[in-house]
Formats: structure tokens, C-alpha cells, sequence
């Protein structure tokens, strides 16, 4: 492979998607050819079923287990004898010159799904020339067109001709980007291995909690993904007039949902802000919008406004795209997941993912194919009454997903450690770094989402403007520790929703531990003070927000400080020197609420004193790393709305050092102050402009 082509990993996404573009026109096809739409897209999925049983025939023993087999066998057989009946009896309904039309489409949109992808594996496999790719590639999809070309041609009359040529290309052009974007994401993955040797593999990666969430996840998806394409698409060809637009907008809103959502991933990983499974649960929501949009759809209308019903296409397609483009850039962090759990790179591993993905298709297509035989059969009358129990499955199988996503611990933070991780010889034995990945690989760490959510939600109400960002310099394996004025709860807030960097604060030990001690805490220092809440009332908000606060200070991965208890604050700096040899960059707020007196309290402008112990971590991290800590302030100005970040305090070994502790906090307040003094000048200049005027 070149240097150009740096892939992140075989993809088992991109061409799961396309399928949608054919099973649409076949149902068209079918209600052209005089039968029921529905036979047309069970004779597709009965095909693509096929398909997929054949790629999957060396992998059976090593995906499923004896149960599942027989299982799979089982639903085999009743896959084609349903196949059998449908070649059976669609001959009798329709013209004679049009017998052959409907088969023989099909085959050429099966023959190119098939031979295409089966090549793009075959291409990644012996690492073919790209030069020679293209040849035979354009070769293969250029015969087949002229052959289904000929069959639209020699069958159809009129302006149907060109009307179904044209979506014939269309899905030709679906297929040949799917494709195309599997073999842009592939690598070489070498000759797959035996039944016996897959298996054995596949038990071994298997054996990661986290590999496995993952697997589910995936294969959940890919079923959901299945049956949206019957129950969705099968509405517009029983209610639809225009099923061709909803093929151009199935199209259209999967190129420029995969792109955006590739770029966007892109923009966010050169940030170091890399939440794949964000944008995913993101995804989904779009997904289940869609599909609640189009049972109310159904529901309340015999005949639903075309608008509306092509609004939940766009919905589902874009949700399910997103979701699928995610998966796809995930596989990466999987990949190193599995190489840490084992201490190599798994053999074989792409071809554990890619049986397991299609077995998992395999299965969506057979439970889509009983939906399909379900609408089939049902009475026309009662048809669009059943049809929003049909969703049912879906949504159960999406909220599963989003289960799964919820609980997926691993971020872009972790995936840059697991690379540091495994890459870096010097963190081979890097203790605290691989306690923490063994506990993500494990699943015992749960992922903070609800925390996130509610940063995110908090976000567009503080918006405040980063001040000397730039001059920040963060490198990998070299964290630093901020230190934030507290102005009350307000620098707390700003500094964890808006430092550009993930962060662990240090957190007094009565807000993080327990309950009652917080709500104690939280009264004493901040809501006793509010005058604008009735006496009677302080005490149980503090006890309603005491809890919160410690599940919040949970999900944060807070440090508990334990600033009153002499005996138990080496735990503090073990914690904190264990984060910092993790790679976690650290928030401190090292102000002395009681500096200007007892139950004084934070200061609600400017900046209080500055406890002068926060500094002990630097002498403590550099005698077990040898590595110097930086500090860097930061003051968070609320009524200027700015975070502003000052210059680096690099820790000095060379120094004894109770005098290196003093210089710190010195050196840190001086920059608080300003800071301060700078920011509270910008609005004695604006007041002073604004009088003058």
C-alpha cells in the first residue's frame, strides 16, 4: 500500500447500506411488471440472502454455535423454498412477455452486488495494484450494466424505458460508491484462514467485555438496519405514488449524510476531540425520530402526505448512514482494543469482523424477510393498520443499540492511550496508564455519558470566549494541571464545560463522597449566603443537590481532596500522581475559601489566597517519572464571559523543595490577579467609551 493510502481498517459498513437503492427498485420494477410490489423485493432479499449464506459458508462453525447452526440451516431451507414459491407464482400474473423481466433484472443486481464485493475483499486480500483494480473493476460493472440495459430495453415499452434505466443507474451508482468506499477504507487482511483457526480466533478476541459490547452493538445495527429497509420502503411502495423520488432521496441523503459525517469526524480527531459514539447515539436519535415520525404517519392516515413520508425517509436514511459511518471509524479503536487485550495484533482479526458483520446481516435479511412475507400476506384492508406494529422490532432493536452505546467506554481519549499504550516503549511499564486501559477493556469503567449530556446542554447557556488558547501547548504523554479561580460555583462550571482539553478537577472530599457532607458543605459556603431563597428552604435544596453532586463528581472522575483530614490527603496526591502518569490532564481550584476568615467563603470577584499544598504533587510525580509537572492558570471572568489561560509554571527539581511549593502558588496567583486586573480594565475602558458617547 502507498503512503497515500493510510486506511484506518477494513470496512464491513460501507456496503451494508447500499442494498436500500435495490430493494426499492425492485419493488417498483415489480409493480411495473403487473405483480405485487412486495414479490419483487422478497425475490432481492431471497437473492441477497443467498449471497450472503455463500460468503458465510467456510465461517458458520466459527460465528454460530451448534444451536445457531442448525438454526441458520433451518431458515436456509425456507429461505428458498420461499424463493421457489415466488418463481412459482409470479409467472401466473403476468403478461407473458414480461415473465423474465423482474428474475432477470434481479440476478444482474445480485450478480454485481456479489461479484463486486466478493472482489473488493479479493483485491484487499492479495493487495492488488490500483491501476489494475480500476481495469478490472469497471470492466465487471460495465458488462453487467449493458446486460440489465439490454433486459429493460427488449421488455419495456414507452417512456417506462428510459424512466427504469434511469434507476437502474441509480442503484448502479449506490453500489459502485459503497464499494468504492470499502476499498478506500481497506488494508491488506491476507488469505482468510480456516473454520477451525477463525473460530479459535474469534473466541480469543472474545474473551475482551469491551470487544464484545462492541460486537453487539455492531451486529444490533446491522439487523436494525435490515429491517428498516423492509418496513420503511415497503410503506412507499403500498402507499407511495413516486417511488422513484424516495429512491433519489435515499441516494442523495446517504452521499451527503456519509461525507459530512466523515469530515466532521475527521475535523473533530485533528482537535483531539474524537467522540465517534457520540455522534453515533446522535445517529440514532435521527434513525428513531424517523421511524416514530413514520408510524404516526401510518396511523393517522389512510393516505399520508407525500412530503411528510419522504421527511421520515430522509430521517432514517441520514440517521442510519451516520450510524454506519461511525461504526466504520470505530473499527480502528476495536482493532487496538483487541491488540492490548492480547499484546498483538489478533491474526486474521478483519476477517473475524467481516464474518461477524455479514452473519449479523445474514440475520436481519431473514427476520426482514418474515416482515416482508407478514405485509404480504396480510389482507389489504388491514394492511396499513398492521403496519406501524411492524416498527415495533425495529425501535426495540435501536433502543438495544443505543443501550450498548451508552455503556461503550472507549473514547478518543483512551484510543490515543491504547496507542501510546502499545507504541511507546517507555510506557510498557507505565503502571498506572495500563491499571486504567485494563479497567476500559474490562468494562468495569462505565462511560460518563449522562454527564456529557448535560455539558453539552449547558454549554449554549454559559458560552464564554477562550482567551491565549493558543499559547497552550499540550503533548501526548506530557499532561498539565490548571489552576482556576472559584468565584463560588462559577469557575467550576466554566473551566469543566470549556477547557478545550479533557480534564479530571480535584474535588473536596465533602462534595464527592458523601452526601450528607456535601449538603452541609454546599450550605455553608454558598446557598446560606443566597439571600434570594426563603430560610426554610436552604437546607433541603442542599440536601437534594447533595446527591447529584456526588454521582456528578463520579461521573467527572473527580480526585477527592481531603483538605480537613490530615491522614487521608496522601490519598489525594497518589490519585492524582496515578492520573498523571495515565496521561489525565488535572483542574485544581486552589483558593483558601477561609483566607480573609472563618465561614468567609470563596471570593464572588477576583481571587481569594491560594493554599500553597496543591504543589506537593510536583515533587512527588517527578521522583516517580522523572518528568516535570506544568502549571497554567486560568481565570474564568463572568460578567466579561472569557476563560482566559496564562503562561506555563514549569516545577524546578533543581530547587528545594517546600521553597518550589511557595514559588508555584506565588507565581500562580500573580497571574490570577493579572488577569483579573486586565479583564476588569477592558470594562472600565468600555463603561468610560460609553459615557463619553
Amino acid at each position: 500500500m502507498t503512503k497515500k493510502q493510510q486506511p484506518h481498517g477494513l470496512s464491513v459498513y460501507a456496503t451494508i447500506f447500499s442494498g436500500m437503492y435495490s430493494f426499492i427498485f425492485c419493488m417498483v420494477l415489480s409493480g411495473q411488471a403487473g405483480t405485487s410490489p412486495v414479490v419483487g423485493g422478497g425475490l432481492y432479499l431471497c437473492g441477497s440472502y443467498v449471497l450472503t449464506w455463500l460468503s458465510l459458508r467456510g465461517t458458520i462453525g466459527a460465528i454460530f454455535n451448534k444451536k445457531g447452526r442448525i438454526i441458520t440451516t433451518v431458515a436456509s431451507i425456507l429461505c428458498l423454498l420461499g424463493l421457489i414459491a415466488f418463481l412459482t407464482v409470479y409467472p401466473a400474473e403476468m403478461p407473458e412477455s414480461a415473465v423474465l423481466l423482474l428474475p432477470g433484472v434481479i440476478f444482474t443486481i445480485l450478480l454485481r452486488e456479489g461479484l463486486g464485493r466478493r472482489f473488493v475483499y479479493f483485491a484487499s486480500e492479495r493487495e492488488m495494484p490500483e491501476g489494475l483494480f480500476v481495469a478490472v473493476f469497471s470492466l465487471m460493472h460495465f458488462l453487467i450494466l449493458i446486460a440489465g440495459s439490454l433486459l429493460l430495453l427488449l421488455t419495456l415499452e414507452g417512456s417506462a424505458r428510459q424512466l427504469f434505466w434511469g434507476g437502474y443507474a441509480m442503484t448502479l451508482a449506490g453500489e459502485i460508491y459503497s464499494q468504492l468506499k470499502a476499498r478506500a477504507d481497506s488494508v491488506r487482511i491476507g488469505p482468510s484462514p480456516e473454520k477451525q483457526e477463525l473460530g479459535r480466533l474469534r473466541e480469543q478476541v472474545a474473551r475482551t467485555e469491551t470487544w464484545r459490547l462492541f460486537d453487539w452493538m455492531s451486529s444490533l445495527l446491522i439487523v436494525a438496519m435490515q429491517l428498516s429497509i423492509v418496513v420503511l420502503y415497503t410503506f412507499f411502495a403500498i402507499t407511495g405514488e413516486q417511488l422513484l423520488v424516495s429512491l433519489g432521496v435515499a441516494l442523495g441523503v446517504t452521499l451527503l449524510s456519509r461525507e459530512i459525517t466523515e469530515l466532521w469526524l475527521r475535523l473533530r480527531q485533528r482537535k483531539d476531540r474524537f467522540e465517534a459514539s457520540e455522534i453515533l447515539l446522535a445517529g440514532l436519535f435521527l434513525w428513531v425520530l424517523g421511524l416514530l415520525m413514520l408510524g404516526n404517519c401510518i396511523s393517522s392516515h389512510l393516505r399520508p402526505d407525500e412530503s411528510a413520508a419522504l421527511l421520515c425517509l430522509g430521517l432514517c436514511t441520514a440517521g442510519s448512514t451516520i450510524c454506519s459511518a461511525c461504526m466504520a471509524r470505530l473499527e480502528k479503536g476495536m482493532k487496538l482494543v483487541a491488540e492490548y487485550s492480547e499484546g498483538q495484533v489478533p491474526a486474521s482479526y478483519w476477517h473475524i469482523r467481516r464474518a461477524s458483520s455479514e452473519a449479523a446481516a445474514a440475520v436481519g435479511r431473514l427476520l426482514a424477510l418474515v416482515a416482508l412475507t407478514v405485509l404480504y400476506l396480510a389482507p389489504e384492508e388491514a394492511l396499513l393498520r398492521f403496519q406501524p406494529v411492524m416498527l415495533l422490532p425495529t425501535l426495540l432493536v435501536l433502543l438495544s443499540a443505543a443501550v450498548c452505546a451508552i455503556r461503550f467506554p472507549v473514547n478518543g481519549r483512551y484510543i490515543a492511550k491504547l496507542r501510546r499504550a502499545l507504541r511507546n516503549p517507555e510506557e510498557q511499564e507505565n503502571g498506572a496508564l495500563r491499571s486504567q486501559l485494563d479497567s476500559i477493556v474490562a468494562l468495569k469503567r462505565k462511560r460518563p455519558f449522562f454527564i456529557r449530556m448535560v455539558i453539552h446542554f449547558l454549554r449554549p447557556f454559559y458560552r464564554h470566549r477562550l482567551q491565549n488558547w493558543e499559547s497552550v501547548e499540550l503533548r501526548d504523554g506530557e499532561p498539565v494541571i490548571f489552576l482556576c479561580n472559584h468565584g463560588e460555583f462559577y469557575g467550576p462550571v466554566v473551566a469543566t464545560l470549556f477547557i478545550p482539553a479533557p480534564v479530571r478537577p480535584w474535588v473536596i472530599s465533602e462534595i464527592a463522597v458523601d452526601k450528607e457532607e456535601m449538603a452541609q458543605y454546599l450550605y455553608r459556603f454558598t446557598i446560606s449566603r443566597q439571600r434570594w431563597i426563603p430560610e426554610k428552604w436552604k437546607m433541603p435544596i442542599a440536601r437534594f443537590i447533595g446527591p447529584i453532586s456526588v454521582w456528578a463528581m463520579d461521573q467527572l472522575e473527580g480526585i477527592p481532596v481531603f483538605r480537613n483530614k490530615p491522614m487521608q490527603l496522601m490519598r489525594t496526591f497518589r490519585l492524582s500522581t496515578e492520573a498523571l502518569q495515565a496521561g489525565d490532564n488535572l483542574l485544581i481550584f486552589p483558593e483558601n475559601p477561609n483566607a480573609a476568615g472563618e465561614n468567609h467563603g470563596y471570593e464572588r470577584q477576583g481571587v481569594g489566597e491560594l493554599f500553597e499544598g496543591f504543589a506537593m504533587i510536583a515533587p512527588i510525580y517527578y521522583k516517580r517519572t522523572g518528568k516535570r509537572c506544568r502549571f497554567i492558570p486560568v481565570f474564568a471572568h463572568q460578567e466579561r464571559r472569557t476563560l482566559t489561560f496564562g503562561s506555563p509554571i514549569d516545577y524546578d527539581p533543581e530547587n528545594d523543595s517546600a521553597a518550589e511549593q511557595r514559588r508555584i502558588a506565588r507565581e500562580a496567583e500573580e497571574q490570577l490577579r493579572g488577569i483579573y486586573r486586565s479583564e476588569e480594565e477592558k470594562i472600565s475602558g468600555r463603561t468610560e467609551k460609553g459615557t463619553k458617547k
